[in-house]
């Protein structure tokens, strides 16, 4: 039986601006390619890339701003997902799936 990591718990970043969300999604994109380049983490779950994802507080840019998220545009997401996918297309797929808004945020 394999016993399960637990993820250390750390403050979630609260972006202020769509200009913010892209510039974070740039500095995390680089170390998101770093770890995609190395051989060894290959075939290993992402768990690093989304602690990374998660602490920059882009999951949370597709959340209304009365919820507490960014409330970001489509066309923002659209940039961030595209920005992350560059540097892993696994990592991008999950980003895209946690900074979608909700069919019922439109």
């Amino acid at each position: 039986m394999s016993s399960v990591q637990a993820l250390p718990v750390t403050p979630v970043r609260v972006l202020g601006s769509e200009a913010e969300a892209i510039a974070v999604a740039r500095e995390i994109a680089t170390e998101i390619a770093a770890i995609a380049a190395d051989s060894q983490a290959n075939g290993q779950l992402p768990r690093r890339q989304a602690q990374l994802l998660s602490d920059s507080g882009l999951t949370a840019i597709g959340v209304p701003k009365a919820f507490g998220g960014l409330g970001a545009s489509v066309a923002t997401i659209v940039e961030t997902v595209r920005l992350i996918s560059v540097a892993d297309g696994g990592v991008g797929q999950f980003c895209l799936l946690y900074t979608s808004p909700s069919p019922r945020d439109s």
